[in-house]
């Protein structure tokens, strides 16, 4: 999944520990970030490699203020039926019916 956040505030944004999920290493990743399909009930975690590292942006600066930085997360594969998906960003709204585009 591709995302951007957007800081339109006036000061930077620290990301710091606000998105990640154990077991994944790091502080400065998005690992916490998850996809909900609500109809089969089921979640969807970022993939992570050997040593326990998420496939995730990672090591992410403060989002400088009134700028934006483009982000992803790499899932497990998502059934062909699901045809839209509820989106968790940690600290932020769920976003409801995104569609998925393969």
């Amino acid at each position: 999944m591709k995302f951007t956040i957007y800081n339109d505030s006036d000061a930077e944004f620290d990301i710091y520990a606000k998105f990640i999920e154990e077991p994944y290493k790091g502080y400065r990743n998005f690992g916490g970030v998850h996809l909900v399909d609500t109809v089969s009930k089921k979640k969807y975690f970022a993939v992570a490699d050997s040593d326990n590292k998420c496939l995730c942006s990672d090591d992410v600066p403060a989002i400088a203020k009134r700028s934006s930085v483009a982000l992803w997360v790499k899932y497990p594969p998502i059934p062909d039926d699901v045809q839209k998906i509820t989106v968790q960003i940690p600290h932020f709204i769920p976003m409801d019916d995104v569609p998925i585009t393969r």
